[in-house]
């Protein structure tokens, strides 16, 4: 199984909504698309809202400075991603502190969709 998702340029931002069970390969898939929808809006922040049905495994998580380079994420990106299942956050979360250290992206994980927002537009 895989993730389902949409993307769509929802100005100021990218907006991706997922859905489903995280593996590498749709993963990868996901932030391809994302990243030509970015280049495609000139617009490199993103508003990830996902409720997967479970965690990404830790070492799909391990390879996500992989997935990004591959994907084409560069430190121009800020990536808010808000996890709607509490079972899943711990696995974002030590993507997110990650993609930070290696200075991948600018990246930050939420709970709460309006708080993600405000981070993304620099008033949070």
């Amino acid at each position: 199984m895989a993730v389902h998702y949409t993307i769509a340029y929802e100005d100021p931002h990218v907006v991706v909504r997922v859905s489903g069970v995280p593996d590498r390969e749709s993963v990868s898939k996901m932030w391809r698309d994302i990243t030509a929808s970015c280049r495609e809006n000139g617009c490199y922040t993103v508003l990830g809202l996902s409720a997967t049905d479970r965690s990404i495994a830790l070492e799909d998580a391990l390879d996500f400075a992989s997935i990004f380079e591959e994907a084409g994420v560069t430190p121009d990106y800020r990536i808010a991603w808000v996890q709607s299942n509490p079972a899943a956050i711990v696995m974002v979360e030590l993507i997110s502190e990650m993609t930070r250290n290696r200075k991948l992206a600018e990246s930050m994980v939420f709970s709460d969709e309006a708080e993600a927002r405000r981070w993304l537009t620099g008033a949070g």
